[in-house]
């Protein structure tokens, strides 16, 4: 079977991040994966995959089911993907926020070649630009956030992001390699040092999440992190010195 990734993402800024530059960065074509759009937070698809009908069902058959995602004629649909991945913001501030309950989908989504890999993006998606002019990566791995409306996060990102296409105006996307690979690097070396690591062998999405929760319940922050660029690593072999 040919490779075949579904992306299942939170809202239009994941896709056209993934769709216009990122997967470009990472190899992959345009035949070789399908995004689906949610529209809403985590905790909404949580309240989906947890109602009584469908309990026995993977996800992939319940967004099917749904009339979410397309699967070619005469193929199971759990064995259409040879990957998934499932692209969210933390929203700790969402409504229907609780602590046990995503845990339970960091628990279940665990790996992308069975029923899937959930990543959070932390506070959100925004993260990714979250790298200011001149900061060191000693900096970046303090750099820590109360939460707040995803508003209020976007235009503080846009006031102090290094990534501009002009003096006024961040980039829309991570469209160069050197840019890209500098996000990578800051968000790898936060990654393997806040897990307290040294080495990165795949996003481990339920460890990463506990240590957010933790500082949350802590102080009422959290690490700013973008976790999605990591995969970065997962398709690329020139793994960046973390020093």
């Amino acid at each position: 079977m040919n490779r075949k990734i579904l992306f299942v993402v939170e809202g239009p800024s994941e896709k056209s991040e993934l769709t216009n530059s990122f997967l470009q960065h990472l190899g992959i074509s345009k035949e070789e994966y399908q995004i689906y759009r949610y529209n809403t937070s985590i905790h909404e698809l949580y309240d989906l995959l947890t109602k009584p009908e469908n309990s026995d069902m993977y996800l992939t058959s319940i967004l099917v089911t749904n009339n979410k995602i397309d699967v070619k004629a005469n193929y199971q649909v759990d064995s259409t993907f040879t990957s998934i991945y499932l692209i969210f913001d933390f929203d700790p501030q969402y409504h229907k926020y609780d602590d046990e309950k995503i845990k339970y989908l960091a628990k279940r989504f665990d790996n992308e070649t069975e029923e899937g890999l959930l990543i959070l993006n932390y506070p959100m998606f925004e993260s990714l630009f979250d790298i200011e002019k001149d900061e060191t990566k000693q900096t970046f791995l303090n750099k820590k956030i109360m939460p707040c409306s995803s508003d209020e996060y976007k235009k503080l990102v846009a006031k102090r992001t290094c990534f501009r296409s002009d003096t006024n105006h961040p980039y829309k996307h991570l469209y160069r390699r050197e840019d890209i690979q500098l996000c990578c690097s800051f968000n790898l070396f936060k990654y393997l040092k806040l897990l307290n690591i040294t080495s990165y062998s795949g996003i481990e999405t339920a460890k990463i999440l506990n240590l957010q929760i933790e500082s949350l319940n802590e102080d009422n922050t959290i690490y700013v992190l973008n976790t999605m660029v990591l995969l970065y690593y997962d398709y690329n072999n020139d793994l960046t010195d973390i020093s």
